[in-house]
């Protein structure tokens, strides 16, 4: 399993959410997205530690934020909001494009992917421009890095 190679061009990186079982639908028009993962820790420091304290991860988290641009087609904000709305885990995947124009994801390539909630749509319609949206997901669960095996 060999993949691509080479440098990753954000351009070919989407955005997913599972619509279905294993049916993954990218967030249409989407401009950006960023994936931050970080560590829970606790901080021990007593006498024999000297100057630095000693710290122990207790835990993981990650939140993803996504923009895209509104659009009267394809899945975007307004299925976004619904899920939003509901208040029920999604699962999300941050991973190459499986067709259309740009470099597509091969097998051996990895990917993320986790379940998380959608906790803020925000939208943006400023004057001449195009119109906006944002959403932030935070996990409830793990976020696995894969590799596409087909």
């Amino acid at each position: 399993m060999s993949g691509n190679t080479g440098v990753i061009f954000g351009g070919d990186m989407l955005f997913y959410v599972e619509t279905a079982a294993d049916v993954w639908t990218p967030v249409a028009h989407a401009t950006s997205h960023t994936l931050s993962e970080t560590a829970e820790t606790i901080t021990r420091k007593s006498k024999d530690t000297g100057k630095y304290p000693i710290r122990k991860v207790i835990g993981f988290d990650w939140t993803v934020k996504a923009e895209a641009l509104k659009t009267y087609d394809g899945y975007g904000y307004h299925d976004l909001k619904t899920l939003y709305r509901a208040g029920q885990p999604i699962v999300v995947k941050m991973s190459g494009r499986t067709a259309g124009d740009g470099v597509t994801e091969l097998v051996g390539d990895k990917y993320e992917q986790g379940t998380g909630v959608i906790t803020s749509v925000e939208s943006s319609n400023a004057q001449g421009e195009d119109e906006t949206f944002s959403i932030t997901i935070e996990a409830c669960g793990e976020l696995e890095t894969k590799t596409v095996t087909v």
